[in-house]
């Protein structure tokens, strides 16, 4: 399976960064807006409450997206590393952006091969015990291409 480089860049690091600003910027307006209502026992009201908690919700939504893809902003599709080994761990990511594999829905994990954590697209049909060759960039562990050596059956 060889993965859309640009697929990643976007939902990973272009969308979360975008989004994060829209709303970052939205917030302090509305902070501002809040602090300019005249000293009143009304200035401070549950529907301000929620706004604020729903935007930083957003932006911390955001921050998470971010976590492995704010590495791309330094690596590109050509700084890749190869691996092989056995798959010891297979673990969901929290918050992961939506990705496509030939225009069905894949999921992200944390796969890890010999003890290296790297971030996988799949649709499943990687088991632990499989043995794998990737392609891989170092800094943000995206896993560009993947390659089943042996099946653990």
């Amino acid at each position: 399976m060889i993965f859309d480089y640009n697929q990643y860049r976007s939902g990973s690091l272009v969308t979360p960064i975008i989004i994060g600003m829209v709303f970052l910027i939205l917030f302090i307006i509305i902070i501002i807006k809040i602090m300019r209502l005249p000293i009143e026992k009304d200035k401070i009201t549950i529907k301000n409450i929620l706004v604020i908690i729903i935007f930083l919700l957003i932006i911390l939504d955001s921050c998470l997206r971010l976590r492995y893809g704010i590495y791309l902003l330094y690596e590109n599709k050509n700084q890749f590393t190869t691996i092989s080994g056995r798959i010891d761990e297979i673990d969901n990511v929290f918050q992961s952006p939506r990705y496509y594999y030939n225009d069905e829905p894949v999921h992200a994990s944390i796969v890890t091969i010999d003890g290296k954590k790297l971030y996988f697209m799949t649709r499943g049909n990687l088991k632990v015990g499989d043995y794998i060759e990737v392609e891989y960039l170092p800094k943000s562990t995206f896993v560009l291409k993947v390659e089943l050596l042996h099946d653990s059956n």
